[in-house]
Parts: structure tokens; sequence; C-alpha cells
């Protein structure tokens, strides 16, 4: 029986659904990575594209509803149980519903014509009547359950970067993720390490812990999406969606949306994935627009480690080009030496 994911919006708030985890696993301890590798948990995954958020969720969309970030919320009442917390309480949004029902409808438009094991799948939705949700009624998405978490999920609970060969299995399924919603002429606009799900997968365990060869990534959360051929996306210019610190250079220069910018924002992920901090955070800062300055205007690149080997360093540098015209595309990346000694890959 297939497990699913209800991703709620409301039209006037936004409440969490928090399901209470079997009392079994409150009694676990561990490591954080653990608990959230061990176990099947039901987790309720909010979506909702917005600039400003809270520690713990989501507040109200920005001002004249500027779609600049997109994030995804999972929420597990045994992880906070277990590290001696209580759950934060549940932050409301006051959102106009035409707003909210762009946005969901856009996404769900963009989500019935993905079909890929790379992707999360969309199996429908629906509405739940005014009369039964003193908030208001909400808009429901179904979505394929992934009780893994996300990749920024992960990394928080690991406490740091990941070794090359892990980083080469994820990087690889995401690639091939991007590169099939690039084939539907489709730019996801918004690729960061909280809109990678994680599905477990069946292998082997390694010292009691699923290791990331045990988890399939999923591509997810399509809010800010725009498809190439569509009104919306026009000639492509004017355009800055994105979160910050994952955003292409030409999407603050210039405003020109295309695959390319994907491109940036993977690269981006990976170095995180690699070194289990954000993109920029060696710059140390904290004005939003120097550092759109430096993104943007200036020709500082994110620094890579010198640990790196030739091949990952190489990877990195054909992703984080800032000059579009010249970084790579996936079809190219998916035959670049750097996923060399994955058994079996083959493009």
């Amino acid at each position: 029986m297939k497990n699913f994911l209800l991703s709620s919006r409301h039209s006037t708030n936004k409440k969490r659904k928090i399901v209470t985890t079997p009392k079994k696993y409150h009694d676990q301890r561990g490591s954080s990575l653990q608990i959230i590798s061990q176990r099947a948990f039901e987790a309720a995954v909010y979506k909702l594209s917005t600039a400003a958020k809270s520690p713990f969720g989501l507040t109200a969309p920005p001002p004249n509803n500027d779609q600049s970030e997109s994030s995804l919320q999972i929420i597990d009442r045994s992880v906070f149980e277990a590290a001696g917390r209580k759950l934060p309480k549940t932050p409301k949004a006051s959102v106009s519903s035409s707003w909210v029902r762009s946005i969901c409808l856009g996404e769900e438009r963009i989500l019935k014509d993905l079909s890929s094991p790379h992707v999360i799948s969309y199996y429908g939705s629906n509405i739940t009547p005014a009369e039964t949700r003193p908030l208001g009624s909400d808009y429901n998405l179904i979505l394929e359950y992934c009780s893994g978490g996300s990749i920024a999920d992960f990394i928080k609970f690991r406490g740091t970067g990941m070794v090359e060969s892990d980083v080469q299995l994820f990087a690889l399924h995401i690639l091939k993720g991007i590169n099939y919603v690039h084939s539907k002429k489709i730019v996801h606009c918004d690729i960061k390490p909280a809109n990678i799900l994680l599905k477990p997968v069946k292998s082997s365990s390694i010292l009691g812990c699923l290791m990331p060869n045990g988890f399939e990534p999923k591509l997810a959360d399509f809010g800010l999406a725009l498809r190439k051929t569509s009104d919306e996306y026009g000639d492509g210019c004017g355009f800055a969606r994105g979160t910050l610190l994952y955003m292409a250079p030409e999407l603050l220069c210039s405003g020109n949306l295309d695959y390319c910018a994907d491109i940036w924002s993977y690269g981006c992920t990976i170095l995180e994935m690699f070194t289990g901090k954000k993109p920029w955070s060696e710059l140390g800062l904290t004005d939003r627009n120097k550092l759109k300055d430096v993104i943007g205007s200036s020709s500082v690149l994110p620094e890579l480690p010198m640990w790196f080997s030739d091949s990952a360093r190489d990877f990195l540098g054909k992703c984080l080009e800032k000059d579009p015209q010249k970084r790579y595309d996936s079809m190219y990346l998916l035959e670049h030496k750097f996923f060399a000694s994955i058994v079996g890959h083959s493009y």
C-alpha cells in the first residue's frame, strides 16, 4: 500500500498537522542521524512560497507577493522529544486566497506532467471544505511519501559534510532529476538541499544506520518552477526567483532565467553537501545587499576547499561558472568523470 504526504495550504491561515510517532520510537536515544534515518515516521510536509521565514516554520508572505524563495518544512514529534525539547508553537500565516491559489495551481500544473523516479510524485489534490475548518479551507496536494527528510536535514543532523563517495551518489540522482525536468522544458528555479527529499530504499545498513546509498533523492517543491513555453516565462527576462545563497549570478545581474540557473544552484547544493556549510559562508556577510553584489556583480566564486579531489573540483567548476554561456548543462555533466567510479552508471 502506497504512503502519501498531504501538503496543506490554507486560504487564510496555515496550521501544522503533527502525527504522533509510536511510543516505542519516543524512547530511542542515540545520534540524531540515527533517529532520522532508522525509522519510518509519519511526517507532515508544509510547502508555501515565501521569503519570510521563522526558525520553525512559515510566517506571512513577503510584501507585494514577491516570490523570491520557496520553502518546505518537515516536522517529526519524536525528533524534538528525543532531544529533550518541546515542539514549537504553530506559527500562523495570513495570506490572500488568490495568492495561495496561484502558487498551488501553478505547482500542480507542473507536477502533473512529471513522472520520474528522481522527482517527487504527484497523486492528486483536493479541497477541505471551509465549514469543517475554522481557519478556512485547505488546498491539499497529495505527494509521494519520503520519510528520510531532506538533504538539508541530513547535513544538519550529521553535523558535517559527506565523504566524496556519498556526495557522488546523491549528486548523480539529483542531476538525473534536473536533466529530466529540463527535458520537459521546465526550470525549477529553487534547487537547494531543503528541496531535495530522501526516500529510504532497501540496502544493507552500516553501524545500524542507513548510509546515503540507502536513500533515494527526490527533487521536490516546484512552487517557483516555470515552463519555458508558458506566457508567464515569456522571453525569460526580468526574473529573480530562488533562494539568494543558491541563486545564479545572472538572475541578480540581468534577470535572465534559463536552465543554466538551475545548474548553478545545483553546484551550490553539491558544495554544501561536501562541506556541511552554506555557500558563501566563508565571506561572513550578513547584509543581503552586499551578498547580492558579490554574487551578481563581482568575479568572486564560492570557495572550493583544497582537499577536494581533482574530479570534484573540475565538476563544481563546470557548475559554478559565472558566465551562463560557459556553464555546463545537465547532459554534459552526467558524462563527467566525477561519476566514473559509480558502479553501473552509464549515460
